[in-house]
């Protein structure tokens, strides 16, 4: 085929689709469609813009500054300070969580400590009051932040109280200290279904 013949048909084809969109335009216009396409557009930019109301019930909370643990006993963590809590469940005062609503959540907590050989340490997660679950842990040399978590999913209904308690026994029953940033030490709570 000759430049020319090439040409003519890159020009058919280009006219042809200008044709076609042109067309098309002038078929909407003409039955009046452009007012419904437009009412359209707006509804779907609408209902982009418009938040789902509900908001799944989850809070952060840590302890800013550090404190002691006494070896040989078991106490409630302290929390100073909330990163968020949807629901406003977390009570910093009593350090419990009440549950807002009834399902399953994920509870994560985590508390940093100094430790020597051989000093033991718990975490538990309470239930209104009765252990859920614990883990224990042991050193097995010194360190300056030594982890102690524990992670668990929990079957509650509303109004249940979670808290979180630390135990430690240290070598020569001398108190160990926690690290108070949240990094080191915090609870989270989510409700998973």
């Amino acid at each position: 085929m000759s430049q020319t013949g090439k040409g003519l048909v890159a020009f058919a084809l280009i006219f042809g689709l200008i044709g076609t969109g042109l067309g098309g335009f002038m078929l909407v216009k003409d039955y009046g469609l452009v007012d419904e396409v437009n009412e359209l557009n707006n509804r779907i930019e609408e209902l982009e813009e418009e938040e789902d109301p509900y908001v799944v019930p989850r809070a952060r909370v840590y302890r800013l500054g550090s404190y002691s643990l006494v070896s040989g006993y078991t106490t409630v963590f302290d929390y100073t300070n909330t990163s968020y809590d949807t629901h406003n469940a977390f009570n910093l005062t009593s350090d419990t969580y009440i549950i807002p609503e009834t399902g399953f959540y994920q509870v994560i907590a985590q508390y940093c400590i100094t430790v020597e050989d051989q000093d033991f340490f718990k975490i538990y997660i309470y239930i209104n009051g009765s252990v859920h679950a614990s883990r224990l842990y042991t050193a097995a040399y010194p360190t300056i932040t030594f982890s102690v978590s524990i992670t668990d999913i929990v079957n509650t209904t509303v109004g249940d109280l979670i808290t979180i308690s630390a135990y430690s026994y240290n070598v020569g029953g001398v108190s160990r200290s926690v690290y108070g940033m949240e990094a080191y030490s915090f609870f989270t709570i989510s409700k998973l279904f």
